[in-house]
């Protein structure tokens, strides 16, 4: 695409002056982008082929690595015969006009046993960034629309491309950046270190650093593990907590539980400004408290919400919410509202709580003391057991005593009008 601004036509121009690949950084990705290894030639002989310079010489030890004689370079056993392509990404950071530029390559090797390897590394993008501003992106073409990184047509000649801004296909992680680095001063004097060098995205990374104070904080106090764990939506929710983080010098045990009690206490109205809660001596006991607040929380809200459906239920179900079947130390009766319902089926692990109010249907609870056994369905139609079902939707142990005991007593369903309670005990043979 041809430039249209200004702006795109000065990133050409400085595009056209940046300097070709020096000897030295081509031999630095050539040396760490790839595993030096050596493909066994004969192991009766102990002998291998290098796969860098393809010269062979024996090793008879048990190490896994070996030193080529030729090229000197450590190489792993574990190479493949057959003729092989590998390619990764190599990036160099560099300046240009005032603007950051990030530029990427593609390093292809290819070693065949026998023969030196084949190196070959193209130019693929080149992202300008400024503060404040749109990154310009000059790239080669596409060789077709694809998620893989790697089609490009190095026939190309390099122009301006449009990048999407959700799905930033020419933004790519490399495998290898050179160390040698030129950055703005903007970027040294808001934190740029030697971490964020060697554990970050450098697009994303200058970004937050040229236009985000709340990232450059971060980067200025040293707290790499904030950065790396935090995502940037719970940073800008919770700015003050983060920094009262930093400043009681504070490091969460597990960070996804930090977060998660920090948003819970927030949501429950606990004081946040308080160390008490963002900064705990025990995180995953105040976890827990919370996780029980919120869940008694949920339960009245759901409770609240299905309040008017209760008199509906109340009219089709009453004339069997009085029965209760007590045999073999087992009690057997209906569920009688939807907070016994929504209690049910968060002990049991299984979905009863959605079978509220459906017509046809008798829920019953099966319990052993306080012990809840299983959960019944049972058809208001014939009366016959829909399911049986114990934690997680597995079929409990008691399945044919509690199965025996409802179908022994079937008659109070249907007649619930005669009866409303029965004590069986089986006879004994």
């Amino acid at each position: 695409m041809k430039p249209r601004n200004q702006r795109e036509r000065e990133c050409v121009r400085l595009s056209d002056k940046l300097p070709y690949l020096t000897e030295a950084q081509e031999a630095y990705a050539f040396e760490h982008c790839f595993e030096h290894q050596a493909a066994p030639r004969s192991k009766k002989h102990h002998t291998f082929y290098c796969l860098d310079c393809g010269a062979e010489f024996t090793d008879d030890s048990s190490r896994k690595t070996a030193i080529c004689p030729n090229c000197h370079h450590k190489l792993t056993k574990d190479g493949v015969r057959h003729k092989r392509a590998d390619k990764q990404t190599f990036q160099v950071i560099a300046t240009t006009g005032g603007y950051q530029v990030v530029r990427t390559y593609y390093v292809k090797k290819v070693t065949q046993q026998g023969k030196p390897c084949k190196l070959e590394i193209n130019e693929c993008i080149r992202r300008f960034m400024k503060p404040g501003l749109k990154d310009i992106v000059i790239a080669l073409s596409r060789v077709a629309m694809h998620y893989y990184d790697d089609l490009f047509d190095y026939d190309s000649e390099m122009s301006i491309k449009t990048e999407n801004i959700y799905y930033r296909s020419y933004d790519i992680w490399a495998t290898i950046v050179y160390p040698r680095q030129s950055v703005l001063p903007m970027l040294k004097r808001n934190g740029y270190s030697d971490w964020l060098k060697k554990n970050t995205q450098f697009s994303t990374t200058f970004h937050r650093l040229m236009e985000n104070s709340q990232y450059e904080t971060i980067a200025k106090a040293g707290r790499y593990d904030l950065w790396k764990n935090l995502k940037w939506d719970f940073i800008k929710d919770h700015w003050p907590q983060v920094k009262m983080v930093m400043r009681h010098n504070y490091y969460p045990e597990d960070y996804e539980v930090w977060v998660d009690t920090v948003s819970m206490a927030d949501r429950l109205g606990y004081d946040t400004h308080s160390p008490k809660y963002i900064c705990p001596d025990n995180l995953h006991r105040l976890h827990d408290q919370l996780v029980r607040k919120q869940n008694e929380r949920n339960r009245e809200d759901e409770i609240a919400l299905h309040k008017k459906d209760e008199k509906k239920f109340l009219r089709t179900h009453k004339q069997w919410l009085g029965i209760c079947i007590v045999a073999d130390n087992i009690t057997i009766k209906p569920l009688q509202n939807y907070a016994e319902f929504y209690d049910e089926g968060k002990i049991m692990h299984h979905c009863v709580e959605t079978y509220f109010g459906r017509s046809g249907s008798l829920i019953l609870s099966a319990k052993q003391g306080d012990k809840r056994l299983a959960t019944i369905e049972l058809s208001t139609k014939d009366f016959h057991i829909v399911q049986c079902r114990s934690k997680c939707n597995e079929k409990p142990k008691q399945y044919d005593q509690i199965c025996g005991i409802i179908n022994d007593n079937i008659s109070l369903f249907k007649h619930p009008n005669q009866r409303h309670k029965s004590i069986y005990t089986p006879s004994l043979i």
